[in-house]
């Protein structure tokens, strides 16, 4: 196996009484990690996996998702973790579930029913587990990008690249915590990389199930880190400022996954933490660059210095554009590449300026090849959730249906307080002018990950009939 998962092991052996990973209703040390862990393993060994093979994991259980997957890297076969109803995405040999939802493995995959047995500590067992992954190229994790644009697409991850990953979030993000709490799904595969970092630190790893959840927990354990998405930093934002809740514990946020408006990092700072480092990244890459707060809050659409081992480029079509130009944001990882690297399209548009710093104006499926701005639909959006008593909240810019001039399309779900006017008023404060149509909506769609699928909100949005118009 490789080194990084080595340090694992060895966590698990060198202090077996100190916590690995807690709930807010239990905690799971060390030892007892290590011996779900091999339980787990043996049983996954009699199922006679072959080195090609790709087992889904669809417990719900956060604490069992973790184990399984160590088991898997364990015995050398590629996991992933999915929703019962995407095992269609993804060519699996077998489910493993629990019970919780009907698994539909298709013609080719085996369902097997993981048990409260499969973790009881029982006697070491003589038998000898099969060996870890021996080629750092093997694929040892499948995951499933966000779906923000439509279809989530499969990406593979070698052992090699989920190594790097975790040595650069433990070197960038939490080398000094010893507690961690996360809100990412072992689904992305992100999520994985923070569970694995934490334990190759011999920290400990806290799972959070809400916001208000999250904020109990960081009082109660005196949890020193966090990483949290964007939509889960606004809803811990948002908690801490509508109770009034003092994180004061927390020295570090890291926060990645959709654009952060100055709205929301205002909030943040003042509510949750001042120290918040802003990563940006995608499924296919990674994390590929990062910067703190205030730079972001004094830089809009700056989304950080391009990592190390990353090269970052700008592209129209075939060719490369200067400094200070906008165009579609490519990357290339030279290091894990076995020949020449090849450039990934990350379906965003950007720009870098003379100093290596990466800006982002949006998605290439919703800016126009010559917009240079920075989509208001994000700051409109935060505002809605932090200002207004609403279950949820989603922004598109649409074109006016007469005139054709730009407007803000508001779709709100359980709205309490929020009227046409009060929102043109609340946006007016942050200097935006756009005219404003409220909808009520039932639900936002959303992709895998959480994202806003923004396809799917224009069509829902045009398919209902505004409350009323701002004036």
């Amino acid at each position: 196996m490789t080194d990084w998962f080595e340090y694992i092991l060895f966590q698990m052996r060198s202090q077996p009484q100190r916590p690995a990973i807690v709930l807010m209703d239990r905690v799971i040390t060390y030892g007892m990690l290590a011996s779900g862990m091999d339980h787990c393993a043996r049983r996954l060994a009699e199922l006679n996996l072959g080195r090609d093979d790709v087992v889904a994991i669809t417990v719900r259980s956060p604490v069992r998702q973790m184990i399984l997957s160590l088991a898997l890297l364990r015995i050398g076969v590629a996991s992933t973790v999915l929703d019962p109803g995407l095992l269609g995405q993804v060519k699996v040999a077998v489910v493993l579930g629990d019970g919780s939802a009907p698994a539909q493995p298709g013609a080719a995959a085996r369902s097997v029913a993981v048990t409260d047995d499969w973790f009881v500590t029982s006697a070491p067992s003589e038998r000898p587990l099969p060996a870890g992954f021996a080629n750092p190229q093997s694929i040892c994790r499948v995951s499933l990008t966000s779906g923000s644009t439509g279809q989530p697409k499969v990406v593979p991850e070698t052992v090699a690249s989920l190594g790097l990953r975790v040595l650069t979030f433990g070197r960038l993000a939490v080398a000094n915590s010893r507690g961690v709490l996360s809100q990412f799904n072992l689904s992305m595969t992100f999520g994985l990389v923070i569970g694995c970092t934490v334990l190759v630190t011999g920290g400990t790893l806290y799972f959070a199930e809400s916001s208000g959840q999250a904020a109990s927990m960081v009082e109660l354990f005196n949890i020193d880190a966090a990483v949290l998405s964007t939509e889960q930093l606004l809803a811990l934002a948002s908690t801490a400022r509508r109770t009034g809740v003092r994180l004061a514990s927390l020295r570090r946020v890291i926060t990645a996954g959709s654009v952060l408006s100055r709205t929301l990092l205002e909030a943040a700072t003042a509510h949750v933490c001042k120290d918040i480092l802003c990563w940006y990244g995608a499924t296919e890459a990674g994390a590929i660059a990062c910067i703190a707060v205030g730079d972001v809050l004094a830089n809009p659409g700056l989304v950080g210095f391009v990592m190390p081992g990353i090269d970052a480029a700008i592209f129209d079509g075939d060719r490369e554009l200067p400094a200070g130009r906008v165009g579609e944001v490519r990357i290339r990882q030279p290091a894990l590449a076995s020949g020449a690297p090849n450039w990934i399209d990350l379906g965003d548009r950007g720009w870098l300026d003379s100093d290596g710093r990466l800006y982002m104006v949006g998605r290439t499926s919703e800016t126009a090849a010559g917009y240079a701005g920075i989509s208001p639909v994000h700051e409109a959006e935060h505002i809605l959730r932090l200002e207004f008593d609403m279950d949820d909240a989603a922004v598109a810019e649409m074109p006016d249906p007469a005139t054709g001039k730009p407007q803000l399309w508001v779709g709100v779900v359980n709205n309490r307080d929020a009227t046409p006017d009060k929102v043109q008023a609340a946006l007016a404060r942050r200097g935006m002018t756009h005219a404003i149509r409220l909808f009520v909506l039932p639900f936002v769609p959303r992709g895998v990950s959480g994202k806003i699928n923004r396809d799917q909100l224009k069509a829902a949005l045009l398919t209902r009939s505004p409350t009323a118009a701002s004036t």
